[in-house]
């Protein structure tokens, strides 16, 4: 029953980092001009203008 638990905490937070990640990179693409696309969250956090 703990492994299943964990199996499903751990399923959850990849889910949770692949929506975050999604949103951050439509979001700094609808923003950026030249229409690049952001690479990676290290590009996105670190390419602010």
């Amino acid at each position: 029953m703990f492994l299943l638990k964990l199996v499903a905490i751990y399923v959850f937070s990849i889910l949770v980092a692949i929506t975050i990640n999604a949103l951050l990179y439509v979001e700094c693409y609808r923003k950026s001009k030249d229409g690049v696309y952001p690479t990676s969250l290290h590009d996105i956090f670190y390419r602010r203008e």
